[in-house]
């Protein structure tokens, strides 16, 4: 990082630092439930719906 101007670079390695192996996701703008998640309940059925944090880190709930 320089002031406002990010610059990514390629890992060298599965060992270098803040190394990504999954999606990157990112959004302009988000909700708190979209960001973490949440747990909806429809007709007596009870879902959990998984939010980015979850889709980031490889889908653990």
């Amino acid at each position: 990082m320089n002031g406002s101007k990010v610059t990514l670079t390629p890992a060298r390695n599965a060992d270098d630092q803040f190394c990504q192996f999954g999606p990157v996701i990112y959004a302009d703008w988000i909700e708190a439930e979209q960001l973490f998640g949440c747990v909806r309940q429809f007709n007596g059925e009870i879902y959990l719906q998984p939010g980015l944090v979850h889709q980031a880190n490889g889908a653990a709930f």
